[in-house]
């Protein structure tokens, strides 16, 4: 009884050990020389090299970056990205992966590569972006009408300019934003923009002698802000009279609508 025990035993084990060498899996080839370089303000250009394709395997790349996850066909050796809002470092990851057909393929999983894009210096802090509703039938280029953005310079920055364009459009395509600074906090008068598009927004100032650069982003319909109510103060009958007007975005050229409501108090 015991020779028999003994017997399937190692039957067992020789099958174990003559599993065809097949059955085990590999890691994918990873990419290699993963750089990038910036092409304009906003956008850089990834690059990287790729092993020779296993002729058994369809192998595809993935890249992980920040909010989002893209998929290439593994011919692809470059991609171009919008980065900016560089508050603090992004890292940009680069895998192979391997597709489940054809079965013959022993790769499963993957080694991944990583770079870094740096941090930008803070030329500006507290920067606020919004749209207010059009005036005058959207024809007005008073300060209030339109997209406004605001900021307060770090410590140590001269020589700010602030310029803008869709992000979408040719690097050459930067709009200077009209100046509409008071007090501490600056700010400026942006045009030609629409609710729906993707305004990017370039900082370039000088902090300690270098020429810095300071980038964001921005959906104007995600920022939208109703116009402040005009309120004034009178006296009537020993007596102060507050009025409180609401405006509302003028349907045609030249005209205006307002809500009025008003209160009195003893003086």
């Amino acid at each position: 009884m015991i020779c028999r025990s003994l017997d399937y035993y190692m039957l067992v084990m020789c099958f174990v050990v003559t599993l065809p060498q097949r059955c085990r899996t590999e890691l994918p080839p990873p990419p290699f020389n993963l750089s990038y370089e910036w092409i304009d303000p906003f956008f850089i250009r990834l690059t990287w090299q790729a092993h020779p394709l296993n002729p058994n395997c369809s192998l595809k790349y993935i890249l992980h970056a920040p909010h989002k996850t893209l998929g290439f066909n593994y011919s692809v050796k470059e991609c171009k990205l919008l980065v900016t809002d560089l508050n603090s470092n992004v890292t940009l990851t680069l895998k192979t992966t391997a597709s489940t057909w054809p079965s013959r393929c022993p790769y499963e999983g993957s080694n991944p590569v990583s770079i870094v894009v740096p941090r930008q210096v803070q030329l500006v802090t507290d920067f606020k972006f919004f749209l207010y509703p059009p005036c005058d039938g959207g024809s007005s280029q008073t300060p209030l009408c339109g997209q406004q953005a605001t900021w307060t310079p770090g410590n140590g920055t001269s020589g700010l300019s602030v310029s803008y364009r869709l992000c979408d459009q040719a690097s050459d395509k930067l709009s200077l934003c009209q100046d509409n600074s008071s007090g501490l906090q600056q700010g400026c008068h942006l045009t030609g923009l629409q609710r729906k598009e993707k305004v990017c927004i370039l900082f370039r100032g000088t902090v300690e002698g270098r020429a810095l650069n300071q980038t964001f982003k921005r959906f104007p319909h995600k920022h939208i802000r109703t116009f402040p109510p005009n309120v004034s103060v009178s006296e009537q009958e020993g007596r102060l009279k507050i009025s409180c007007s609401m405006p509302r975005p003028a349907q045609t050229h030249g005209s205006t609508a307002s809500t009025t409501a008003s209160a009195t108090a003893p003086q």
